[in-house]
C-alpha cells in the first residue's frame, strides 16, 4: 500500500505535489543512508575502542570522529569541483565544454554534499549530545533542562569556528593563483559547501534544543541517540504531548518569520544597489558593496537558524507523536512495530498537510512572500517524513542484528549492503528528478536519449511516435476538453474533433519527415548550417557562408520567416510547420553566450533543458 501510494504521489496531476513527493523520497533515502553509515561506524568505535572508558575520553573521540567526517566533506567536494590552482586548466575546459560535463559535476556535488552533510550533522549530534550526558547537566531535575540548553550555544560557536576556518582555507586555495576571479565551478563548490555546513549546524542545534525541551516537559533526559530508557517512554501524558506539539508550532512560526525577514533584507539590498547605480557615486557604490558583504554574513546566519528551527519543528512533531503512540500501548514494547506505525501515520498526515498547503500556495489571494513561507513549511514537513522512516529502518536493522552471534559485525554488513544498494539508485534515478526537474514531465530527457538504440527499428518507431506526440503539444486533448466544456451539438463536436485530428496528423507527418531527413543527414542546404563541415557554430566564430543556421535566424524574425517559407517549398507544408516551431522555440530560449543550433537536433547530450528540441 505504501509503495502504491508513492506511485500515486509521483504521478499526481499537480506538478507541485510531484515535486514535493520526489523531494521527500530523496530526503528520506539520504537521511537513512547517512544515519546508517554513521551509527555503524560509531558503534564499532565505541565497542572496540571506548568500551569501559570514561565519558570524557568518549567525548574527545566523538569530536575527532566528527572532524574526520567534516574534513572528508571538504576534501571530496573540492576534488569533485576540481578545486585548486593546479586544476584551473581542467576547470576552464569543463566550463567551455559540453553542458553534460558540468551537469555531471553538479550532480556529484549535490549527491555527496547532501550525504556527507547528514553524516557530519549526526556526528555533531553525537559529540555535543554526549556533553549533555555529563552528570552536571542531568543531575538536577529542576535546573537540568536549562543546563542542557547551554550546550546549544556551545555547539553553535563550535560550528561557526570550524566554518570560519574552512572558509579561509577554501578562499586561500581559490585565490592562491594569479587569477583572483571566481569561476563557475568554484562558485558551485562554495555554494555546495556552505549549504552542507548549514545543514550540519541545523541538524545539531535542532536535536540539542529538542533534547532539552523533552527533558523539561517529560522530566527525563534521553540518551545521545534520543532514546528514552525504561518505563519513562510509555508514561507520557496527553498534556505533555500537546506541549511538545505547541512548541513545534512555535518553531514553525520562527522559521516562517526568519524567512520573511530574509526576503525583506534581500529586497532592500536590491533597492540600495539600484539607487547607487543610478546615482553613479563611487562612494555610494563602495558603501553598497560593503553592505552587500555584511548582508551575506547575516544571510548565512539566517539560513543556519532557518534550518535549525525547521528541523526543531520536525523533531518536536516526531517525538510528540512517538510519545502519543507509546502511551497508547498499541505497539506494546515492540520498538520495530512502533517505528513502522509512527512512520506510516506521520507520512499520511504529512502528505495530507502538503496537499492543503500547496492548494493555499496556489491560491491567488496569497502574496509571493506567503507562498515562499508555505514552501519552507512544506520542506520542514518533508524532513519530518525522512526522520520518521529513518527511525523505523534503524530499529529494523538493530532488530535483525540482535538475532546474530556478532551483532556489531552483522549491523556493519547490513549497513553496507543497504547503502550500496540504495545510494547508487538514489543518485542516478531519484536525485536527478529533483535537481534536473524531472518531476515536471516524469522523466529526464538525457535518460530517454541514453536508452535510445539506433539499431533497434521498434525503438526508433516508438521514439518517433513520442516525438510526434510531444510536438503536438497535446492540442487534441486541449480541444477535446474545450469541447466538453462548450458543447454546441453533434455538428460542433464533430467539427472540433476533425480539426484536432487534422492538426495532430499534420504535426506527426511534418516531424516524421524532418526527423527522417536529419537521421539521414539529408536536410536541404538552404536549411542546413552543417554545410561548413564543422557542425554547430563554435562559440564566438563567424557565421558560415553556406546555409542559414539557428544562431543567425533565431535572432531575426524576418530571416526566420524567410527560412520557413523556403522550407515550405523544399520540404512541404507539414515539415515547414515543424521547422518553424523549432525556430520559434530556439528564439525564445536563445542566449548570447550559448546560441541554440542544430546540435540540439543531432546531439542527444545537448539542449536537455528544452524538451521538444532535445527529443528531436
Amino acid at each position: 500500500a505504501i509503495v502504491m501510494m508513492l506511485y500515486y504521489l509521483v504521478n499526481w496531476p499537480d506538478p507541485d505535489i510531484r515535486r514535493y513527493s520526489y523531494e521527500v523520497i530523496s530526503s528520506t533515502v539520504s537521511i537513512f543512508c547517512a544515519v546508517l553509515l554513521f551509527q555503524t561506524f560509531n558503534d564499532l568505535i565505541h565497542t572496540y575502542l571506548l568500551e569501559g572508558r570514561p565519558l570524557a575520553i568518549s567525548i574527545v573521540v566523538n569530536f575527532v570522529h566528527q572532524l574526520g567526517w567534516f574534513s572528508g566533506l571538504q576534501f571530496l567536494l573540492m576534488h569533485i569541483s576540481k578545486g585548486g590552482p593546479k586544476n584551473e586548466p581542467k576547470r576552464k575546459q569543463i566550463i567551455a565544454g559540453p553542458p553534460d560535463q558540468m551537469e555531471a559535476i553538479e550532480m556529484n556535488l549535490k549527491c555527496w554534499g547532501v550525504l556527507l552533510s547528514h553524516i557530519t550533522g549526526f556526528a555533531a549530534i553525537n559529540s555535543y549530545g554526549a556533553i549533555q550526558q555529563l552528570h552536571w547537566f542531568k543531575s538536577d531535575a529542576d535546573r537540568g533542562p536549562f543546563r542542557c540548553l547551554m550546550v546549544v550555544p556551545m555547539a553553535l560557536a563550535g560550528n561557526l569556528v570550524v566554518q570560519y576556518v574552512s572558509d579561509k582555507i577554501r578562499k586561500g586555495i581559490q585565490f592562491s593563483a594569479d587569477d583572483d576571479e571566481e569561476d563557475a565551478l568554484e562558485k558551485r563548490w562554495n555554494e555546495e559547501v556552505e549549504e552542507a555546513e548549514n545543514d550540519v549546524s541545523g541538524l545539531a542545534l535542532s536535536f540539542l534544543v529538542n533534547q532539552s525541551l523533552r527533558y523539561w516537559i517529560g522530566g527525563t533526559l534521553a540518551n545521545a541517540e534520543g532514546e528514552e530508557e525504561g518505563e519513562s517512554q510509555f508514561s507520557h501524558t496527553t498534556g505533555q504531548v500537546m506541549k511538545l506539539y505547541l512548541w513545534a508550532l512555535v518553531f514553525l512560526a520562527c522559521t516562517v518569520g526568519l524567512l520573511l525577514y530574509g526576503q525583506s533584507r534581500e529586497e532592500a539590498a536590491k533597492l540600495r544597489e539600484e539607487v547607487a547605480a543610478e546615482a553613479g557615486n563611487k562612494d555610494e557604490e563602495e558603501k553598497a558593496r560593503e553592505e552587500e558583504e555584511r548582508a551575506k554574513k547575516i544571510e548565512r546566519f539566517n539560513e543556519i537558524f532557518i534550518a535549525g528551527f525547521s528541523m526543531s519543528f520536525a523533531w518536536s512533531v516526531f517525538y510528540g507523536t512517538r510519545w502519543a503512540w507509546s502511551a497508547s500501548q498499541i505497539c506494546g514494547d515492540n520498538a520495530t512495530l512502533l517505528g513502522v506505525v509512527l512512520a506510516v501515520s506521520l507520512s499520511g498526515a504529512c502528505f495530507l498537510s502538503i496537499y492543503f498547503l500547496d492548494k493555499l500556495a496556489d491560491a491567488e489571494f496569497t502574496p509571493e512572500a506567503v507562498d515562499n513561507a508555505i514552501v519552507q513549511m512544506i520542506s520542514a514537513i518533508g524532513i519530518l517524513v525522512g526522520f520518521s522512516w529513518e527511525q523505523s529502518f534503524d530499529a529494523a536493522v538493530a532488530a535483525l542484528a540482535s538475532r546474530t552471534t556478532n551483532p556489531h559485525m552483522a549491523k556493519l554488513f547490513l549497513a553496507l549492503f543497504s547503502v550500496l544498494l540504495l545510494a547508487p539508485a538514489w543518485k542516478q534515478y531519484i536525485l536527478p528528478m529533483v535537481i534536473q526537474n524531472g518531476w515536471r514531465f516524469g522523466f529526464i530527457c538525457s535518460h530517454v536519449t541514453r536508452n535510445l538504440d539506433p539499431q533497434d527499428p521498434e525503438c526508433i518507431v516508438e521514439y518517433e511516435k513520442m516525438i510526434g506526440h510531444l510536438c503536438s503539444l497535446g492540442e487534441r486533448k486541449k480541444e477535446i476538453k474545450r469541447e466538453k466544456q462548450n458543447r454546441q451539438g453533434d455538428h460542433g463536436s464533430a467539427e472540433i474533433r476533425g480539426k484536432t485530428e487534422e492538426v495532430t496528423a499534420r504535426w506527426r507527418r511534418g516531424t516524421e519527415k524532418v526527423v527522417s531527413l536529419i537521421r539521414k543527414q539529408q536536410l536541404p542546404e538552404e536549411l542546413n548550417p552543417l554545410t561548413n563541415g564543422e557542425g554547430a557554430f563554435p562559440r564566438g566564430s563567424p557565421k558560415p557562408t553556406g546555409g542559414l543556421g539557428f544562431a543567425s535566424v533565431a535572432s531575426k524574425a524576418s530571416q526566420r520567416s524567410q527560412v520557413v517559407s523556403r522550407a515550405a517549398g523544399l520540404l512541404g507544408r507539414n515539415a515547414s510547420m515543424a521547422v518553424g516551431a523549432i525556430f520559434r522555440r530556439s528564439e525564445e530560449k536563445k542566449t548570447e553566450d550559448q546560441p541554440v543550433g542544430y546540435q540540439h537536433l543531432l546531439d542527444p547530450t545537448a539542449g536537455r533543458e528544452y524538451l521538444r528540441v532535445d527529443l528531436l
